[in-house]
């Protein structure tokens, strides 16, 4: 009866200690991805990269969601679209449908302004420029760092007695069929 509530005191701090461990590789997971949107949302790809893509348009706005339309069909899993000025719009997406299957963040940014026309009576001309920018996803570091928390977790429900060869000395009634 001792040996059944010491193994029983045994599974129930093991059982405690994986689910202790699941719930920090989920706040580990929740951490690096908002701090990869972060990263993403930070960077200034006006002044860091030069224009993807070039378009003269009367109707800026069609051109715009054009654009949006294919990004999102094409290129990325969009995340979050904002404004930041009356004529600067971002998206922010990434490489995969998934988070921790993605390797990069996105950032799109797309501006239009007004260009003067040849003549007064035309109507304005707009020009709209695109900029890309990508960033190495933490994702990878995150499923590296689970996988070695998974393999420790596992380390420790080794018995050592059933691993003699790593283990001498343990259990002394195994006999080597060379002996």
């Amino acid at each position: 009866m001792p040996k059944l509530k010491a193994g029983l005191k045994r599974n129930r701090t093991l059982i405690i200690a994986f689910c202790a461990m699941c719930v920090a590789i989920a706040a580990l997971g929740m951490y690096f991805r908002s701090r990869d949107l972060d990263n993403t949302a930070r960077i200034d790809n006006l002044t860091q990269s030069e224009p993807a893509m070039r378009y003269n348009t009367l109707d800026p706005g069609a051109q715009i969601t054009e654009l949006t339309d294919i990004m999102r069909e094409n290129y990325m899993h969009f995340i979050k679209e904002y404004r930041s000025g009356k004529n600067v719009w971002h998206i922010i997406g990434q490489s995969g449908t998934y988070w921790i299957t993605s390797g990069f963040m996105i950032k799109v940014t797309i501006t239009a302004g007004r260009t003067k026309p040849p003549g007064e009576s035309e109507k304005p001309i707009w020009q709209v420029l695109v900029y890309v920018m990508e960033i190495k996803s933490s994702a990878m570091l995150f499923v590296t760092i689970a996988l070695i928390c998974i393999l420790g977790f596992g380390c420790l429900l080794i018995n050592k007695e059933r691993l003699p060869h790593l283990f001498p000395g343990k259990r002394e009634d195994i006999t080597h069929k060379g002996e």
